[in-house]
This record gives structure tokens, C-alpha cells and sequence, in this order.
């Protein structure tokens, strides 16, 4: 009677792991204009998503993540969210006709891991969302002070020929 009392907790504690997925998109390079992306699993009506999606900068860049889930009849991810962990929540917006919600966020991120926990309700059978995080480079202070630079001898060139 134990043994099955054990095998049953065991089987019903790996089907709620089963509903959330942890998927790591990799590295992105920061030193170039970078992106990757995934599709979610296939959830059931009335299902609770609880996914976390991880990337790793290699260096400070300015990232944006989003993650989109399309339906054509009104039924898709009820309390679709996000959070960055570490940084606050996306912003959801719906499109007019209701047939789209899209979560995203953007910011300047240093080196390192970041993770993303989507969650929401399945509204209907085989439901889906695709993610994206794109990455690129940060302009380095000496960047800056070259425009300005550049600028500066711009600006003292038309003058000189003004006076001329």
C-alpha cells in the first residue's frame, strides 16, 4: 500500500513539473546586433503556463525581449504576464481586433544571466507563444567624445569659412 501510495506522488508531482518548461536561448553577442528566439510547448484549455526563459549577455548591451501569442477567436492566454527577474515586469499590450497579445521589455543590461518567468492560462487547446530577445551594442564613453569631437571641429570649420 506504500508503494503505491509513492508511485502515485511521484507520478503526479512529475506532471506538474511537466507544465513548466525552462529553456535556455543561449548567448548573445553584444559587440554586434545579436537575436534569438523559441516557441513554447503546446499547452491544454485551461492550463497554467509557468515557463522561465534564460539568456546570457557577453557584454553590456541594450536588449529587448518580447514574447507574442496569436489566436484567432478571442480564446488565447488569459493573465498572460512576465516578469524580468531582477528588473520588473513586461508591459502586455492587446492589438484592437483581440487577436494578439504581445509581452515585452526593454533596457540596458550589463554581462551576465538574465531570466524571463512567463505565466498565464491556457484558453483554449494547443495553445502557443513564440519569444524573442535581440541585443546590441552599448557605444563605449570614447565613441561619445569622438562625436563630440568631430563635431567641435565641424562647427569650428563653418564658422571659419563664415567669417571668410
Amino acid at each position: 500500500m506504500k508503494l503505491k501510495l509513492i508511485v502515485a506522488a511521484v507520478l503526479s508531482l512529475s506532471a506538474v513539473a511537466a507544465s513548466a518548461a525552462s529553456v535556455d536561448l543561449g548567448t548573445l553577442d553584444g559587440t554586434g546586433f545579436d537575436s534569438t528566439g523559441g516557441f513554447s510547448g503546446k499547452f491544454a484549455l485551461g492550463e497554467a503556463i509557468s515557463d522561465a526563459w534564460s539568456f546570457t549577455l557577453d557584454t553590456a548591451s541594450n536588449v529587448s525581449f518580447g514574447a507574442q501569442q496569436s489566436f484567432s477567436f478571442g480564446n488565447g492566454i488569459t493573465s498572460f504576464a512576465g516578469v524580468l527577474a531582477g528588473y520588473g515586469p513586461l508591459t502586455l499590450t492587446v492589438n484592437p481586433a483581440n487577436t494578439q497579445a504581445n509581452l515585452n521589455w526593454s533596457g540596458l543590461l550589463a554581462a551576465g544571466t538574465y531570466t524571463v518567468n512567463l505565466s498565464g492560462i491556457s484558453g483554449a487547446r494547443n495553445t502557443t507563444y513564440v519569444t524573442t530577445v535581440a541585443a546590441t551594442p552599448v557605444p563605449e564613453p570614447e565613441s561619445y567624445a569622438l562625436l563630440m569631437a568631430g563635431l567641435g571641429v565641424l562647427g569650428f570649420v563653418a564658422r571659419r569659412r563664415k567669417s571668410v
